[in-house]
């Protein structure tokens, strides 16, 4: 087998993976955003409180593509916006009512689901997970920094 089938047959593995996990736990979470609004959603709550410029730069999405989004969570109650005492051209946002309690059950889910299932592995073989991971992230990164 060549490494690419490898990485094929590990990332086919990582699908089933997910999907069982969205089936069995995430779907509980009764998601109602669609992909886009929950990859903003999801950086906002990394990286509260949020500019749309960052947002914009990070996701590689415009920004009125950015504000949209935005739009919709807010109107959904999951951000709300403000304006930057420091900068008042600037608007942050932060997660709000609905954005904070879906985190909640979304970290209830993890733990959850690391308990079940990830409690399992060795200590040995979760820091090895980690440190595949961290690689991975860091070869993508920086390869993508070049393009």
């Amino acid at each position: 087998m060549k490494q690419g089938d490898f990485i094929k047959e590990g990332f086919s593995l990582f699908d089933k993976i997910n999907h069982h996990l969205v089936i069995n736990y995430y779907s509980i979470l009764d998601i109602e955003l669609s992909p886009k609004q929950f990859m903003v959603l999801h950086l906002i709550h990394e990286i509260e409180p949020a500019k749309i410029q960052d947002i914009s730069h990070q996701l590689q999405l415009s920004m009125s593509s950015v504000s949209q989004l935005v739009n919709k969570l807010e109107q959904g109650n999951y951000v709300s916006r403000s304006i930057n005492p420091q900068n008042r051209r600037e608007i942050l946002v932060r997660i709000d009512g609905k954005g904070k309690d879906f985190f909640k059950k979304y970290e209830e889910m993890d733990d959850l689901v690391i308990e079940k299932y990830y409690s399992k592995l060795s200590l040995k073989e979760t820091k090895q997970f980690r440190d595949f991971a961290q690689k991975l992230y860091n070869i993508i990164t920086e390869e993508s920094d070049h393009v």
